[in-house]
C-alpha cells in the first residue's frame, strides 16, 4: 500500500520534473513494481534516454532527494487527497476486455497465476488501512 501511495504522490513530479524541466527524455514516469509471483511491491522509475546511465542515475537521486523534503513537507490534507484519489481509481469499474486482460497478463506471462492476489488482497489491505 505504501509503494501504490508513493507512486500516487510521486507520478505527477515525476513526469513533470525529469522529463519537463530536466529534459531527460521523451519517456519519464513513475510506477508501482511487482516481482513475479510475490506480493512486494516497490517503486520503478522509468528513464528513455540518449544521456548516460551515470547522468540519468545521478539526476533520479536528485529528484528523489528532491522529493523527501517534498513529502516531509506535505500537509495531513495533501496526504488524504492522494489517499482518495488512490481510492477512487482502485474502485473504478473495469470498462473494457483490454483493461480487464492487462489485469492478468503479468500472471500470464510469468507462469505465476495467482491472479485473486492483486485484485483482491492488495484492494482489501488498502482499504483496512485507508479507512
Amino acid at each position: 500500500m505504501t509503494a501504490a501511495l508513493l507512486t500516487q504522490i510521486l507520478a505527477e513530479p515525476t513526469f513533470s520534473v525529469l522529463r519537463t524541466r530536466e529534459q531527460l527524455g521523451y519517456i519519464v514516469s513513475a510506477s508501482t513494481w511487482s516481482l513475479s509471483g510475490s506480493s512486494e511491491q516497490g517503486l520503478r522509475i522509468v528513464v528513455q534516454s540518449e544521456k548516460t546511465p551515470g547522468y540519468l542515475e545521478q539526476k533520479v537521486e536528485e529528484f528523489l532527494e528532491e522529493m523527501r523534503s517534498r513529502l516531509d513537507e506535505m500537509t495531513t490534507e495533501e496526504l488524504e487527497e492522494h489517499k482518495t484519489s488512490l481510492r477512487k481509481k482502485w474502485l473504478e469499474i473495469i470498462k473494457n476486455l483490454s483493461e480487464e486482460t492487462s489485469l492478468f497478463q503479468t500472471h500470464v506471462t510469468s507462469g505465476h497465476w495467482d491472479f485473486l492476489r492483486r485484485m483482491f488482497s492488495s484492494r482489501t489491505k488498502f482499504f483496512n488501512l485507508m479507512i
